[in-house]
């Protein structure tokens, strides 16, 4: 079934080809079966992890912390620039 509606980003779809074909796979095969796992498993049949999240008491408890240190002068205070040569010199 041509379905029309999939669009992929040429450079993307050489390189997955390169790989699949090393699977003995064609890009075709790759999408069908991710589709036939994704049915089965009705999810995605691989783990999508988003960016660090916390909860409110988790975030409390930085916060909590971060105040903490700031007042014992356990904080070192660097401008944009100090910080930009750091990362030049490796540091």
């Amino acid at each position: 079934m041509n379905t029309g509606v999939v669009q992929i980003d040429p450079a993307l779809a050489a390189e997955a080809q390169t790989v699949l074909q090393k699977l003995g796979l064609t890009l075709t095969d790759a999408v069908n079966l991710f589709l036939r796992e994704a049915v089965f498993e009705q999810a995605l049949p691989f783990a999508v992890n988003a960016p660090d999240r916390f909860t409110e008491a988790e975030l409390l408890e930085k916060h909590d912390r971060g105040v903490k240190e700031y007042r014992e002068g356990r904080y070192v205070v660097k401008t944009m620039e100090e910080l930009e040569a750091m990362a030049r010199d490796g540091q």
